[in-house]
């Protein structure tokens, strides 16, 4: 039977658990540009204090350079993505009304020569039932059709209030960014002060803890992102050395949006390929679309025999936990969000693990006993 010591400290980190997950997602809800100033700051740091070391750069003025570098690297995408969207967008006003127009004559020719008779047929067989039977279909058939229609409109009004909010959206972004390069400037350049008060308010053992715990998830993020890089890298080579082999216009850029779009989950390239490669088997470029179909599995099968092998070799953790990981998150969370934090959940749980900190739970709560294993 459990003691009462032992139920009370049971209690007590229960309670300062639920808390900290409390006070983490008001962060993450309403201070998310102190959020990211701070991951700026992880990453920004190593290279203000290389300055300053080697280059014998004051401490502030490091900061300052490095954060203007930054911004203006991150200005430079921006520039590049919205030119390449401003070129894509110049190139689909002059591509996309004649190909409509013949989809729209393919469309037209198929509908005459399949339809058509068959709609006929399905008229001359409704006129031969009885008339009872005949106003129940007609009736069935218009509710199916206004159903239909009710559901495109829907979809259409989703899709343009969305792309309208990620327009409107913009400006913010931009104003979170900034933000959060101010905060990651004032934290950069009063990192060491942080630091020591943070040594004042907290024990060493907690400092512990937290700097082991962070030393693993640095390690596992550096190799996830590897992972990452290297899976963007081989859909990029292939795409391009394909688009290449078939002639297509702009095969850089597209390569590139496709490396991206990759990423996503379960959805990855086959949200581009698959409605292109539909669009010019309806069109009657019957050769091509096989040709970027073909290029779509190649891409697919790759994906999927290298991730597992590769994501699990970064973390450390076996291909079947973290396939389990993201149906998990799927069934718990739902949608893509869940797809992502299933193995994101796992990801920390291993860091944990392996920075003893479940071991560190069951020697406060069992013995009393606050220490840390660096090992």
């Amino acid at each position: 039977m459990l003691s009462k010591q032992i139920l009370f400290r049971i209690g007590y980190l229960l309670l300062v658990l639920s808390l900290f997950v409390f006070l983490v997602y008001l962060i993450i809800q309403y201070l998310f540009p102190f959020v990211l100033a701070c991951i700026f700051t992880l990453i920004l740091l190593p290279i203000i204090r290389f300055l300053h070391k080697i280059f014998k750069i004051p401490y502030t003025l490091s900061c300052g350079i490095t954060i203007f570098i930054a911004i203006l690297i991150n200005l430079l995408l921006f520039f590049i993505a919205g030119f390449e969207l401003l070129q894509g967008i110049i190139y689909l006003t002059k591509w996309i009304p004649e190909h409509i127009q013949f989809l729209i004559r393919e469309v037209t020719d198929s509908f005459n020569q399949w339809i058509q008779p068959l709609i006929q047929k399905l008229n001359q067989y409704l006129h031969a039932l009885p008339s009872d039977q005949h106003t129940l279909i007609e009736e069935k058939l218009s509710a199916i059709s206004n159903s239909l229609a009710d559901q495109v409109a829907n979809l259409l009004e989703i899709t343009l209030n969305w792309t309208g909010l990620q327009i409107a959206s913009l400006p913010g972004s931009m104003t979170v960014l900034m933000f959060s390069f101010l905060c990651t400037f004032f934290l950069c350049k009063d990192w060491n002060k942080f630091h020591q008060y943070l040594t004042k308010v907290l024990s060493n053992t907690y400092l512990d803890l937290a700097s082991t715990i962070y030393l693993h998830i640095k390690e596992k993020v550096i190799k996830y992102l590897k992972a990452q890089f290297a899976l963007i890298f081989i859909t990029f080579i292939i795409t391009l050395f394909g688009l290449l082999v078939f002639q297509i216009e702009h095969a850089f850029t597209i390569s590139i949006c496709l490396a991206v779009v990759d990423l996503l989950p379960i959805l990855g390239t086959g949200i581009i390929f698959v409605p292109w490669a539909l669009f010019l088997f309806i069109t009657g470029e019957t050769a091509l679309a096989i040709c970027l179909f073909s290029l779509y599995l190649l891409v697919m099968f790759l994906r999927q025999l290298l991730e597992p092998k590769l994501i699990s070799s970064a973390i450390g953790i076996h291909p079947i936990l973290t396939i389990l990981a993201i149906y998990l998150g799927f069934q718990l969370f739902g949608g893509v969000k869940g797809i992502w934090l299933g193995p994101v959940i796992l990801f920390i749980s291993k860091a944990c693990v392996e920075a003893k900190l479940f071991h560190f739970f069951w020697n406060y709560i069992r013995y009393n006993q606050i220490n840390v294993d660096k090992q």
